[in-house]
């Protein structure tokens, strides 16, 4: 395939003669034999030819997963997505601007005397005026963010009274995204974002690639000046990660209570 060649895909992740890319629609990977995409680590077989999977979802129909449990985003792939192969999700963009007071705690950073390991701000989604996405801001390695494992992270938001909201977060970390599936050894099988998403028990939108970014402090160090540089955000591969509840929705279903119900 030529470098320049222009790749069109369907609104369902098709793309014909297109099967060789190691990354294809909405950055997820795409198995050549099967031309199709395998979703939550090999969940689910989605193909983007039938616009449906391959096999039932166990959150359907009764849960997350919706009535039909071999359709695909509910039938409506232009606002949702569904990385894990469980349920719809849509992808929480923030705003790629930051100017906002900070705190920020660990070890010094190397590239800014002022910052530390982990800087946490507050930022808004993309077309929102309102300030109610929380910014975690670290060096990422896939692994860990600012040195820290995603249960140490949260532990040491409380430990430094670092002002969170209740709304999506915003976890500006390279790697932070990528799994042993996508990336290789070396990686997690569940993304760092997906651990803190659960950890957290809200929305964590970061990224699966290296992230580029500005990074600066206003004169009187009150605020920090960050800003993604919006020529290379989408090579950075930003995804949004939803808290996995499976273990305690499947079990509190409504089909498993009448199933429940019966043999009682």
């Amino acid at each position: 395939m030529a470098a320049n060649q222009q790749i069109i895909f369907s609104v369902y992740g098709h793309a014909p003669g297109n099967n060789l890319m190691p990354v294809a629609f909405k950055g997820e990977r795409l198995d050549p034999l099967s031309c199709s995409y395998l979703l939550g680590m090999g969940y689910r077989s989605y193909s983007p030819v039938l616009m449906r999977f391959a096999s039932p979802d166990v959150d359907s129909p009764f849960d997350r997963g919706g009535l039909n449990p071999y359709a695909f985003v509910l039938g409506d792939p232009v606002n949702y997505s569904d990385p894990d192969g469980h349920g719809i999700g849509v992808f929480i963009q923030p705003q790629l601007k930051i100017v906002r007071p900070y705190t920020t705690f660990g070890k010094p950073r190397r590239d800014n005397k002022h910052l530390k390991d982990i800087v946490v701000t507050s930022g808004r989604e993309f077309g929102q005026s309102e300030y109610t996405m929380d910014v975690i801001f670290g060096h990422g390695d896939g692994t860990k963010v600012g040195g820290l494992t995603p249960t140490a992270l949260k532990e040491q938001l409380k430990a430094n009274n670092a002002p969170l909201s209740k709304g999506p977060i915003h976890l500006i970390a390279c790697m932070a995204g990528a799994t042993a599936a996508t990336h290789g050894d070396g990686f997690p099988k569940v993304a760092y974002g997906q651990q803190f998403a659960n950890i957290m028990k809200r929305p964590v939108t970061t990224y699966t690639e290296p992230v580029i970014f500005d990074l600066g402090l206003n004169p009187s160090l009150t605020m920090i000046d960050l800003e993604l540089q919006e020529s290379s955000y989408l090579f950075s591969n930003p995804v949004t990660f939803y808290p996995d509840k499976r273990g305690k929705e499947s079990g509190s279903g409504l089909l498993r209570r009448l199933v429940s119900n019966l043999r009682a």
